[in-house]
């Protein structure tokens, strides 16, 4: 399903914006419990996210300085 935002007004945007943030903790408590049931599996995904979130860091204190 992909979200669209129609010209109709705030209420629309408002809809989708609750919409993907419903989908997005969905997707998160998903992937929570099955890295919760295969800790093997908790290592192919936390490593990578762990990563992104390090980078992101990295390049927002190179920004403040």
């Amino acid at each position: 399903m992909i979200p669209v935002v129609a010209m109709a007004g705030d209420a629309v945007a408002t809809a989708t914006a609750a919409s993907l943030v419903t989908t997005v903790t969905d997707m998160a408590g998903t992937m929570l419990t099955t890295m919760a049931a295969n800790p093997i599996l908790g290592i192919f995904i936390g490593v990578p996210i762990v990563g992104a979130i390090v980078g992101v860091v990295g390049i927002l204190m190179r920004r403040r300085h």
